[in-house]
């Protein structure tokens, strides 16, 4: 290299244009001669090493600079290498500390000065300040660091394909699930040669297939899919691969087996759930089924010994019975109505009613029981009531009576209050309350919601001394909730209770004052009222058991019918096809559904395949959801379910008969 004129100052053109360039590039630059003592800088250097002005480095060393003793002992040390050897040492990455006590990076290059003689004079050092570029390089390596923690700390398999389907990376849980072809997973491997090398190890894997065969289909098929599951053996993979802008391919590979293995277990556990639910609901069936038939007879020949002039005291025992075996029906009704709720086929049938007449209704039957126990009973309608709500009347009367029933069941003294009034005296008010008071023993208030609980009492006595199983209240507020209002309760022990049934009442009700409405005329007793005839009528009875057959037949002949019967489907199709021979067809078909060799529904259907046009009323001791309609579909025309009340009997069999 040509020597460069040193200097201090600045004579004469040549020294002025030279001073300028060395001030104007974006480097710091120095010269030293040959004992490393300064001869010269640009402002670049001034300002890093904290002078004034590029004189005041002439004639110190890196020693005399704000550097450490250890940074001037590496420059000295650089210095005298380019000197010894006269060679430039280029591109140095060092650090220093400046003036401002600040650390810089340094990207520095040395070269030896010479004379006209190229004899080494000293040493000329030119770097650059690269602490921006070393920070953006931590950061990158650092960001980089996380990404690659993060990757590996995830809890899937992440591989990476380029375009060319050759291995970039994959992390430690992916070499995890394909355990047997991690020593295969070397970057630069294409997916082709890792599966065949794969196959070698488990050919238990392919399934009977070549490995290219399947290579290539997973290519094709698979490799650029959202979701697909693929068996490890005893690991099911899901595997979720994408392609990159650049034309390469992302994997997420996640081990499921755990997941599977749950999914299988809730399915089955599902599975057993339906089967015992449908276990339970043919219980429950066949429990109906098995109370009713001879509750049937028990009902029906107790209504015939009442109505031949029994004795008083035989009179007392025939009540007796009745009020056990009509508790028993009532029982299992709510047996059946808490079925319905829990596989959610309970269900309203809504139109207007007028809760003044279904109160009056109500109160009518439910002052007989509390006088006979000794109770006052009183009903309080208040001044203003909506002339219509749009409810279930059967099975809001089911809530009423029920409350009110057990109020005078638990009620030893004093009285049972109905009060129906609107929740508040706006005329807009949405909601009516029926709110059920009694005085009697009273429920302590860490049970009042345990009431409502299926199967639940305020206490284990409470079955022992005024029976019951708890199931009224559960039903009672589901029935509530499902008219759109709720059941609410307020009691202490020995202080009588209070349960409160909110309705919601229609947006445009009509209010009125129910204490100037006329009292509506007692009902006429039933026993009062003629029996239907079915003189001159004949009916086929079907019917297996004898001693439903026997009251059934009574009931039929007491309203003037001819009986003949059958104790099974294939009895009823012969007397069917036999009368109709004879010319002397039947009017009607009573039919039980449930009897050996060929039950109703079969016969049923024969009967209509051979073109039988008579009116066929089922009648089963089945009262679950659907049979109704089950029994429909077969082909009858009507449905009543056992125990039946002769008066119901007679009354659906002469209004068919009666028709053309």
């Amino acid at each position: 290299m040509k020597e460069l004129p040193v200097t201090t100052t600045a004579d004469g053109v040549k020294g002025s244009l030279l001073s300028l360039i060395l001030d104007v590039i974006p480097y710091v630059v120095f010269w030293k001669d040959r004992n490393s003592v300064f001869l010269g800088c640009n402002r670049h250097f001034v300002q890093l090493a904290g002078l004034d002005s590029p004189a005041d480095v002439v004639g110190l060393t890196d020693y005399d600079l704000p550097w450490s003793r250890e940074e001037s002992d590496s420059y000295r040390a650089d210095d005298a290498l380019v000197m010894a050897s006269g060679e430039s040492k280029l591109h140095i990455v060092e650090t220093l500390c400046n003036a401002d006590g600040k650390r810089t990076w340094l990207d520095t290059s040395k070269v030896p000065l010479r004379d006209h003689a190229g004899n080494v004079i000293g040493v000329l050092g030119i770097f650059a300040d690269i602490t921006d570029a070393k920070d953006a390089e931590e950061r990158l390596r650092e960001t980089r660091q996380h990404l690659e923690d993060a990757i590996q700390a995830i809890d899937a398999g992440l591989v990476m394909y380029d375009a060319n389907e050759r291995l970039i990376f994959c992390n430690e849980v992916y070499r995890r699930i394909y355990a047997e072809a991690e020593p295969l997973l070397v970057p630069g491997r294409s997916y082709e040669e890792i599966l065949t090398a794969f196959a070698v190890r488990r050919p238990d894997l392919l399934r009977g297939e070549s490995a290219t065969d399947w290579a290539a289909a997973r290519l094709r098929q698979h490799r650029l899919c959202e979701r697909w599951e693929k068996n490890l053996g005893d690991h099911v993979i899901l595997v979720s691969d994408r392609r990159t802008a650049d034309g390469g391919i992302v994997g997420l590979h996640t081990d499921i087996s755990i997941e599977k293995q749950r999914q299988h277990e809730l399915n089955r556990a599902k599975e057993e759930a339906i089967a015992a639910n449908v276990a339970k609901t043919n219980f429950l069936a066949n429990l109906s089924h098995e109370i009713r038939t001879p509750m049937s007879a028990i009902l029906g020949f107790s209504e015939l010994l009442a109505n031949s002039a029994p004795r008083p005291d035989q009179m007392g025992a025939l009540e007796t019975i009745q009020r056990n075996a009509t508790h028993l029906l009532d029982l299992i009704d709510d047996i059946l109505d808490l079925s319905r709720i829990e596989v959610g086929k309970l269900r309203v049938d809504c139109g207007p009613v007028d809760p003044t007449v279904l109160v009056r209704d109500i109160a009518t039957l439910m002052t007989e029981r509390a006088v006979a126990k000794g109770l006052r009973f009183d009903v309080d309608f208040g001044d203003r009531l909506p002339a219509t709500i749009d409810t279930d009347a059967t099975r809001l009367r089911q809530i009423l009576v029920n409350l009110i029933g057990n109020a005078i069941k638990f009620t030893a003294h004093g009285h049972v209050k109905l009060t129906v009034r609107p929740s508040s005296p706006d005329t807009a008010c949405r909601t009516l309350l029926f709110r059920v008071e009694d005085t009697g023993i009273g429920i302590a208030a860490h049970n009042l919601q345990r009431v409502f609980e299926p199967f639940e009492q305020a206490d284990a006595s409470t079955t022992r001394r005024y029976g019951g199983a708890g199931l009224g209240l559960a039903i009672s507020r589901h029935l509530a909730r499902l008219l759109g209002g709720d059941i609410d309760a307020a009691s202490e022990l020995g202080a009588g209770a209070v349960f409160t049934v909110s309705h919601p009442v229609p947006e445009a009700a009509n209010w009125i004052d129910p204490r100037r409405e006329p009292d509506a005329p007692p009902p006429t007793p039933a026993a009062a009222e003629p029996m239907p005839s079915l003189a001159g009528r004949s009916v086929l009875l079907v019917e297996d058991g004898p001693d439903n057959r026997r009251l059934l037949t009574k009931f039929l002949e007491s309203a003037g019918a001819r009986v003949a019967f059958a104790v099974d489907g294939v009895e009823a199709l012969e007397s069917v096809a036999a009368a109709e021979a004879d010319g002397t067809p039947f009017d009607a078909i009573l039919m039980d559904m449930q009897m050996p060799r060929l039950d109703g529904y079969e016969a049923t259907q024969q009967l209509r395949a051979r073109g039988c046009k008579l009116p066929i009323v089922a009648l089963t001791a089945h009262a679950m959801t659907g049979d109704r309609e089950r029994c429909i579909e077969a082909g009858c025309d009507d449905y009543l379910t056992k125990p039946v009340p002769r008066r119901k009997l007679l009354e659906v069999i002469a209004s068919w008969v009666g028709r053309p």
